[in-house]
C-alpha cells in the first residue's frame, strides 16, 4: 500500500484529527481499573529498580567480606544488566508470540529463584551466577510494562501512565536505597544477604498480580480473540469508546498484515526509511538515557559520597537515600507534565540539566569541595534525568512502532539500553581511577552534549497522538525527508497529510529490492 493510499484510507476512516468528546468525570471507574492495571505492570520496573538501589549499599559490605578486587566489584555490579539484554531479546519475540502475561510470569518466576541464589552465595562465582540469573528474568521484565501501559490506555493518558514505569524503577531505587540503610548494622556477613533476599518480595507480588492484570487488547486482536480484547477495553475504556477503540486497532492491524507480511528480524535489522528513522529515535533515546552516567550515578552514589568524605558506610547510604528521594519525586512531576509540555522540549531541558549538573560534579571533585556539594550536584543531575532523559527514554519506543515491530523494537531498545547501563557500570571505578573521577563525570558531561543535538534533532513530538497516527508520520516524514513532521505538537491535518502523501510512494515495511536508501 503506498503512502496515498493509506492516506486517503486514514482520511475515509477518520483516524486523525478525532477531538475527545469522552468526559472524565464519566470514566472515573474504568480510570481507576487503568491506573492499578499501570502499577500492576511497573513491578517489573520495581524489580530492576531494587536490585540497583540495594547492590549500591550490599557492595560495601560484600567487597570486603569476599576480599573483591575493583574489576570483581564491577563485575557484580554490571553483570545484571549485561545478562538482562539477553532476557529483552527474549521476552521481545515471546510476548509477541506468546503474550505480554505469559512472559511476565516467567520473569518473575526466573527472579524470585536469582533472589534465594545470591541469598545464599558463598563467594564470588556463586554471586555472579544469581546476578546473571537475576538478569535474565530482569531484562524480560523491564522490556514489558511500557508496551503492556501504552497498549491499554488511551492516548489522553498514555504519556502520563507509561511513565510511571519509569517512576516505579526508581520507586525500587529507593525501596533499595532503604533496605540497605534498615540493615546496615546487623553483622557484616548477614546484612547484605537480607538486603538481597528481600528481591524476592516484588517479583511474588509480580507474579501475583497477573490474577488481576488482563492481557493487552491490541495482543489478543492480533490474535483474533475479538471478544477478550473487547472486554478488556471496556475496563479502561468509556462504554462509547470501546467499539472505535476496537475498531482502530482491527483496522491498523488489517493494514499492517499488508504492509508488514512476514515480518521478523530482519525487517528491523534491515530496515526501510521510515523504520529506520524509527530506530533512530526509539533505540537513540534508550542509548543516551544511559550514556550519560545514569547507572554511575545510581549505582555508586553511596561509594561517590563516601569518596567525598561522607563517613560511614550507612550515612553514605543516607545520602544516597537522599538523592534518590529527589530522582523520584522529579519523576513523578515530570509523569504530570509530559502530557500538557510535550516530549521533545522536557528530553531537550532534561539534556542541558544533565549536562550542566555533570560538569559541576566534575569540577566538584577537581576542586575538593565539601560532601553537601557533591549530593547537591548529583540531586541537580536526577532532577535533569528525571524530568526527560528518564521517562522519555522508554515511553517513545511504546509510542512509535507499529504493534507487529512494537515487541521486537522494545526488546532491541531495551538490549541497547542494557548494554550501555552495564558498560557504565562496569566500567566507571576503573574509569575513575584511570582518568579521576573529575574527568571521568566531564567525560560524561561531554555525553550529554551529544544527546541535546540528538534531541534537537531526531526527537519526535508524540503527545496526544494515537499509536496508528504516529506510524503515518514517520512514514510520510521518512518518505519526503522532512523530520519536521514528527517534531510539530499539532497532529497532521487530513489536507496537510494528503498533499504530503501524494510525494510519497513508498510502504512502511516492504520486502521489495528496489528500496531507496532513505534517511
Amino acid at each position: 500500500m503506498s503512502a496515498k493510499e493509506l492516506s486517503s484510507h486514514v482520511e475515509e476512516e477518520g483516524l486523525l484529527d478525532q477531538p475527545s468528546s469522552i468526559d472524565d468525570t464519566n470514566l472515573r471507574p474504568a480510570l481507576r481499573f487503568l491506573y492499578v492495571l499501570t502499577a500492576l505492570a511497573s513491578l517489573g520496573a520495581i524489580l530492576l529498580g531494587y536490585d540497583v538501589g540495594v547492590m549500591s549499599g550490599a557492595i560495601l559490605f560484600i567487597e570486603p567480606e569476599f576480599n573483591l578486587t575493583t574489576f570483581e566489584t564491577e563485575i557484580i555490579v554490571s553483570s545484571l544488566n549485561l545478562i538482562s539484554l539477553f532476557g529483552a531479546l527474549f521476552a521481545g519475540k515471546f510476548s509477541d508470540s506468546f503474550g505480554r502475561k505469559k512472559t511476565i510470569a516467567i520473569a518473575s518466576v526466573i527472579f524470585i529463584a536469582a533472589s534465594v541464589l545470591m541469598a545464599l552465595a558463598n563467594g564470588f562465582w556463586m554471586l555472579l551466577v544469581g546476578r546473571l540469573i537475576a538478569g535474565l528474568g530482569v531484562g524480560a521484565a523491564l522490556v514489558l510494562p511500557p508496551i503492556y501501559i501504552a497498549e491499554i490506555s488511551p492516548a489522553r493518558f498514555r504519556g502520563k501512565l507509561v511513565t510511571f514505569s519509569e517512576i516505579c524503577q526508581n520507586i525500587g531505587i529507593l525501596l533499595g536505597y532503604i533496605s540497605g540503610y534498615s540493615f546496615a548494622n546487623l553483622p557484616d556477613n548477614i546484612n547484605w544477604r537480607v538486603m538481597l533476599g528481600l528481591g524476592v518480595v516484588p517479583a511474588i507480588m509480580m507474579l501475583l498480580s497477573l490474577l488481576i492484570m488482563p492481557e493487552s487488547p491490541r495482543w489478543l486482536v492480533k490474535e483474533g480473540r475479538l471478544e477478550e480484547a473487547e472486554t478488556t477495553l471496556r475496563l479502561t475504556f468509556y462504554d462509547d469508546e470501546v467499539n472505535d477503540a476496537l475498531a482502530s486497532i482491527e483496522q491498523a492491524l488489517k493494514e499492517e498484515r499488508i504492509l508488514l507480511a512476514d515480518v521478523g528480524w530482519m525487517d528491523l535489522l534491515r530496515p526501510t526509511p521510515a523504520v529506520k528513522l524509527m530506530l533512530i529515535a526509539g533505540v537513540g533515546a534508550a542509548f543516551f538515557q544511559q550514556a550519560s552516567g545514569s547507572e554511575a550515578a545510581v549505582y555508586y552514589t553511596p561509594k561517590i559520597l563516601a569518596e567525598a568524605g561522607i563517613e560511614g558506610e550507612r550515612n553514605a547510604i543516607a545520602g544516597a537515600i537522599v538523592v534518590g528521594a529527589f530522582k523520584t519525586t522529579t519523576l513523578i512531576i515530570a509523569s504530570l507534565l509530559l502530557d500538557k509540555i510535550g516530549r521533545r522540549p522536557m528530553m531537550i531541558t532534561s539534556t542541558i540539566v544533565v549536562m550542566i549538573a555533570l560538569s559541576l560534579l566534575g569540577m566538584s571533585f577537581m576542586i575538593n569541595a565539601p560532601p553537601f556539594a557533591m549530593i547537591g550536584g548529583m540531586c541537580l543531575y536526577m532532577i535533569g534525568f528525571g524530568i526527560g532523559l528518564g521517562p522519555v527514554g522508554w515511553l517513545l519506543i511504546a509510542e512509535i512502532f507499529p504493534l507487529q515491530l512494537r515487541g521486537r523494537a522494545m526488546a532491541i531498545g531495551t538490549a541497547v539500553n542494557r548494554l550501555v547501563s552495564g558498560t557504565v557500570a562496569l566500567t566507571f571505578l576503573s574509569l575513575s581511577e584511570s582518568i579521576s573521577q573529575a574527568g571521568a563525570f566531564f567525560m560524561y558531561s561531554g555525553i550529554a552534549f551529544c544527546a541535546l543535538i540528538f534531541s534537537i534533532v531526531f526527537i519526535p513530538e508524540t503527545t496526544n497522538k494515537t499509536l496508528e497516527e504516529l506510524i503515518v508520520e514517520f512514514q510520510l516524514a521518512a518518505s519526503t525527508h522532512d523530520l519536521s513532521v514528527i517534531r510539530k505538537r499539532k497532529r497532521i491535518k487530513n489536507s496537510s497529510l494528503s498533499t504530503l502523501a501524494d510525494e510519497s510512494s513508498e510502504s512502511l515495511v516492504s520486502n521489495g529490492e528496489d528500496e531507496p536508501n532513505g534517511i
